[in-house]
């Protein structure tokens, strides 16, 4: 059984780190589509992490049977973190049987805790395993898949393969400090809470660093997609479409314009507008899109009146941040260095 906390700001600091993973929880479950699978693996690890450390700074209120449900809840740690690196690394793999056997040691703990008079804490033994050594077992076998597949991690952008280094050592530390307090308890529990709010505000700030770069250079597609679809022969048909609504009516301008957005308005299929996009322009959608945008701003930046932020808004740029990012990249300047040169 997990220790009680002691002290009241421990608690409060806990809870604090608590709601900042349930914060970010609720931003990834905000952006998941059909068929996402990425971002509804990452909620339910971060809705999980949340509910652990909750659990774990509110246990000494809790029903006795909730405690013991709550307790084999470590058990999903493991298999989502795997599959979730997996499945990063290998765009597109669908899951296969053994990927679903993973949860089966959870679902084993979770039918002996329906048996009548059973509680996960009577049994140390067992609790040692699902709090300590199945989650380990699940870390050094990611660790290992991860080596395996080095070839395809080496192919990954810079920022993501920071994004999956950190996504690993934060899960492994969680791990550390998880099972060092239900071993040690009370002894570090300082420790326990300053990590927990250290990697909460981490995960929060590098999540959405990532998501902006992610806006910038567009969601990762399996790398065979576009080698196996050919070009329609009507492409010049639609490139006249884009042209006109691109030139003529500036849809770049839609801060919410996507491919499944662009494609309707074009009557054609998504995954065929981009390739015609990456074939033709060379350029990934999101490029292709920002560089019209950038150009629509190169001209407002030289009525020095309206400010950088308007700018960013008017041109289609839902923060300044990516509108930075972006222009930094098509022109080698920020729009504050290239508006102080025009003069």
């Amino acid at each position: 059984m997990y220790p009680v906390f002691t002290h009241n700001l421990y608690k409060g600091t806990g809870l604090l780190a608590s709601a900042l993973i349930l914060f970010l929880a609720i931003f990834i479950l905000s952006e998941i589509r059909k068929n996402n699978t990425l971002r509804i693996l990452l909620f339910a690890l971060t809705i999980l992490f949340s509910v652990q450390n909750f659990y774990l700074f509110l246990n000494n209120y809790l029903d006795e049977n909730i405690t013991s449900f709550l307790t084999g809840l470590p058990m999903l740690f493991g298999p989502i973190m795997l599959l979730y690196i997996q499945q990063y690394i290998k765009v597109g793999n669908k899951f296969e049987l053994i990927d679903y056997l993973h949860f089966a040691p959870f679902l084993l703990v979770l039918t002996l805790e329906i048996i009548p008079g059973f509680f996960l804490i009577d049994f140390p033994p067992l609790l040692w395993m699902i709090v300590v050594l199945h989650w380990a077992l699940f870390i050094i076998y990611s660790g290992i898949w991860l080596f395996i597949n080095k070839t395809e991690y080496g192919h990954l952008k810079n920022f993501e393969k920071k994004w999956i280094l950190l996504f690993y050592l934060t899960n492994t530390l969680f791990w550390l400090i998880h099972s060092a307090y239900f071993i040690y308890g009370q002894k570090i529990q300082q420790i326990y809470v300053i990590c927990s709010i250290s990697m909460a505000i981490l995960l929060n700030i590098y999540y959405f660093k990532y998501r902006t770069y992610q806006l910038i250079t567009g969601p990762r597609e399996p790398k065979n997609n576009q080698s196996k679809t050919e070009l329609p022969e009507n492409t010049r048909f639609y490139l006249e479409k884009l042209d006109k609504l691109t030139l003529e009516q500036k849809i770049y301008l839609d801060p919410n314009l996507t491919i499944p957005k662009l494609a309707e308005k074009m009557q054609i299929q998504p995954y065929l507008l981009s390739h015609i996009i990456n074939q033709h322009f060379e350029q990934s959608f999101p490029d292709f899109i920002n560089s019209y945008r950038i150009k629509e701003a190169i001209i407002l930046l030289h009525d020095q009146s309206i400010k950088i932020s308007s700018i960013a808004a008017d041109c289609g740029f839902n923060s300044l941040s990516s509108f930075n990012l972006a222009f930094k990249k098509i022109t080698g300047k920020t729009p504050s260095d290239f508006r102080g040169k025009i003069n």
